[in-house]
C-alpha cells in the first residue's frame, strides 16, 4: 500500500508565471510543498497517485498539457516522455494541472497515476471503503490536493468570514494531528469557498490524528494553502476495509477460502472477479504472467486503475519488462499475497489463465534445483538451432512436456530439457500430483462455444490496435523490451516488435499492421486452445458457461458453490 501521502493546495496563483510580483509571497509555500514531495517519492517506491476533485470518479490518463487554461501556456505539465505536441487541457480538472505542475515544478521523472473523485463530503463519507481501497492498492506516494477556505481577509475571493478564519485554524490543528477535522453542511461550506471539503474528508480516513513529518501552512491572499507530508500504514486503512462486504456481509472463515477463477483468455474472468470481490468484500490477486509487468496494459487487457472499482489489485506491475519472470517468485509471493489476505478476513480472488502459475499457487510444487551448466549448454543449443527445433528436440525427449509449453516460448523450452537431464525423468514428474487444492480453494473456470469466443477474441485484438497498442510496445522498447527473454515474447508483443524492425522509423503501412493484428489474433486463439485442453484436465474446476445468453448468471452460480457449507 501507499507508504507517504502529501498534501498539496492547487490554487494557480501558487504558479510563478501567474502570480507575479506576489511570488514573493507564496515562494516560501511552495518551496515547502516541492522539498515534501521530493521527500516523499525518495522515501517510497517512485510512483505517484494524484488524487483531486473533479466532475467525475475515473481515472486521467499523464499526458502533456500546459497552463494556458489561466492565460500562460508556455507553462509545461504533464507527462513528456510520448507527446509530441501539447494536448488541450479544456477537458482536465484545474486541481489535476496543478498536481501535475507540483509534480514538474519537484523535477520528478516517476510514473503517474490519476483519479478524480466526484462527491460531496457526505457522498465521499458514505463511499469511503472503495475511495480507501484504490488509494490502499496505490504502492508508492499518494499526492492529494485540497485548498482551505477562501474568506480569510477582506480582499480574499470571497468577502471575509470569521468562521472561515476559525476553519482555518482548526484545519491547521487537524494537519498537526491535534484536532478532529472538522465538517461543515455543503451550503456552508460553498458559502466561504472552501470546496475541497471532500478531499479533506478523505485525508482524514488515513492521517486523523497523525502528526506529520512536516508541515507548512499559509493564507497570502485570504485564502488557506496548506502543504504536509505523512507516512501512512494499514493499521489505519485494514479496519476500514475488513469489516464487511459491500453488501454488508460480515466475513468468517468460510469467506476467507480464496477463490481461483481460471479458464481461456477473453471468457471475462475479470468481471467475474471484480463482481466477486465487491460481493464478498474481497481482494485480487493475478495470475497472469505477462499482466505482472509494467506498462504491459493494452496487449495483456489489464483492468485499467479506473475500472477496479476501489479493489486492491496484487502482483499487477511487479516487473520492468526487461526482468525474467518466474513460476518459482511468483509462488513464493503471490502464497504471501493470499495468506494476508485470508489473515485479515477478505476473500483471496485469484483470477488469470497462466497455467504453470496456477498449478504452483494451489498445489504443492517443490522446483528442482538449476545447474549453470547444463542451462548454458542448452540455451547454447537454443542460439545455434533456434527455439523452433530445441522445442523439437523436447519434444522427442518428453511428448507431455512440449504439449504443456509453446514451441515460441524459448526459456521454458530449455528449462524442461535442464529438468529431464538433471532429474532423468520427464519433465512432469517434477510437478506436483493434483490432490486438494492449497486452502480449501473454490476453483472457477469460464468457457463459451468456440465460435462466440473466436469472435470476441478477433474483436479483442482489433480493439487493442486501436487502443494504441503499437505505441504501447514502442515505448517500452526505451524501457528494456528487447533485452527482457519473457515479456518480448508476449502474444501481440512479439507480432509488433516485428512490425517495429520492419520498418524501422517509418511508420507502419496498414497492410502491415493489418498482418501483425491478424498474427496477433491466431496466436490468441492457438493459446486459448491449449488453454482450455489444459484446464479441462483439472478435476477440481467446476465450469461456468460464460456464453453471451448466460453472463448474467455467472455470479449467482460462483456464490452458491462459495456460500455453500462443506
Amino acid at each position: 500500500m501507499a507508504s507517504q501521502l502529501v498534501l498539496l493546495p492547487g490554487a494557480p496563483v501558487l504558479v510563478p508565471e501567474l502570480s507575479g510580483a506576489a511570488w514573493t509571497d507564496v515562494s516560501t509555500l511552495v518551496d515547502a510543498g516541492v522539498g515534501m514531495l521530493q521527500d516523499a517519492v525518495a522515501t517510497a517506491d517512485r510512483r505517484i497517485l494524484v488524487v483531486a476533485q473533479g466532475p467525475q470518479t475515473t481515472e486521467l490518463a499523464y499526458s502533456a498539457h500546459d497552463l494556458r487554461r489561466w492565460g500562460a501556456p508556455s507553462v509545461a505539465v504533464g507527462s513528456s516522455r510520448s507527446e509530441r505536441e501539447l494536448n488541450d487541457p479544456s477537458g482536465i480538472p484545474g486541481a489535476v494541472l496543478m498536481a501535475w505542475w507540483w509534480i514538474a515544478r519537484a523535477g520528478l521523472d516517476v510514473d503517474v497515476k490519476t483519479m478524480t473523485v466526484s462527491a460531496t463530503a457526505n457522498e465521499l463519507t458514505g463511499s469511503v471503503p472503495s475511495v480507501l481501497r484504490t488509494i490502499h492498492a496505490h504502492d508508492g506516494v499518494v499526492m492529494l490536493m485540497a485548498d482551505g477556505p477562501a474568506a480569510l481577509a477582506p480582499k480574499a475571493p470571497i468577502p471575509l468570514d470569521e468562521s472561515a478564519v476559525e476553519l482555518d485554524r482548526k484545519l491547521t490543528a487537524f494537519v498537526q494531528g491535534e484536532d478532529e477535522l472538522p465538517l461543515l453542511q455543503q451550503d456552508a461550506a460553498t458559502s466561504i469557498g472552501w470546496y475541497s471539503q471532500p478531499m479533506w474528508t478523505l485525508l482524514s480516513d488515513f492521517v486523523a490524528g497523525e502528526p506529520p513529518i512536516s508541515a507548512s501552512h499559509a493564507a497570502p491572499f485570504g485564502v488557506g494553502y496548506h502543504t504536509a507530508r505523512w507516512a501512512i500504514s494499514s493499521e489505519r486503512v485494514d479496519p476500514l476495509l475488513h469489516t464487511s462486504g459491500s453488501n454488508g456481509v460480515p466475513h468468517d472463515e468460510e469467506l476467507s477460502r480464496p477463490i481461483v477463477i481460471v479458464g481461456p483468455t477473453g471468457t471475462g474472468k475479470s468481471d467475474l472477479a471484480l463482481n466477486l470481490a465487491e460481493e464478498l468484500g474481497g481482494q485480487i490477486v493475478n495470475l497472469d504472467a505477462m499482466q505482472l509487468y509494467k506498462g504491459m496494459n493494452i496487449g495483456t487487457a489489464k483492468v485499467p486503475q479506473y475500472e477496479r472499482r476501489g479493489i486492491p489489485h496484487h502482483m499487477l506491475d511487479v516487473l520492468d519488462v526487461n526482468e525474467t519472470a518466474s513460476v518459482a517468485d511468483y509462488q513464493r509471493d503471490a502464497r504471501d499475497i493470499v495468506e494476508r489476505i485470508r489473515a485479515s478476513g477478505q476473500t483471496p480472488i485469484v483470477v488469470g489463465g497462466s497455467m504453470m502459475y496456477y498449478q504452483s499457487l494451489i498445489d504443492e510444487w517443490n522446483f528442482p534445483e538449476t545447474d549453470p551448466s547444463v542451462r548454458a549448454r542448452y540455451e547454447s543449443r537454443l542460439e545455434e538451432i533456434g527455439v523452433q527445433a530445441l522445442h523439437a528436440e523436447l519434444a522427442a525427449k518428453d511428448p507431455e512436456a512440449a504439449k504443456t509449453i509453446l514451441d515460441t516460448d524459448p526459456r521454458r523450452t530449455v528449462r524442461a530439457l535442464e529438468v529431464i537431464e538433471l532429474t532423468g525423468k520427464p519433465f512432469a514428474a517434477s510437478r506436483p500430483t493434483i490432490g486438494k487444492p492449497r486452502w480449501d480453494a473454490h476453483i472457477f473456470a469460464l468457457d463459451m462455444e468456440t465460435s462466440e469466443l473466436d469472435s470476441r477474441l478477433e474483436q479483442r485484438t482489433r480493439r487493442m490496435f486501436e487502443q494504441g497498442f503499437i505505441d504501447e510496445v514502442r515505448h517500452l522498447v526505451p524501457k528494456g523490451l528487447r533485452d527482457g527473454v519473457t515479456a518480448k515474447r508476449a502474444i501481440g508483443y512479439l507480432q509488433v516488435l516485428e512490425l517495429l524492425d520492419e520498418f524501422g522509423d517509418s511508420e507502419p503501412t496498414a497492410s502491415a499492421v493489418e498482418d501483425a493484428l491478424d498474427q496477433t489474433f491466431i496466436g490468441t486463439r492457438r493459446y486459448v486452445r491449449r488453454q482450455r485442453s489444459w484446464f479441462r484436465r483439472d478435476a477440481r474446476i467446476r465450469w461456468l458457461d460464460a456464453n453471451a445468453d448466460a453472463t448474467g448468471s455467472l455470479v449467482d452460480q460462483a456464490l452458491r458453490t462459495v456460500r455453500k457449507r462443506s
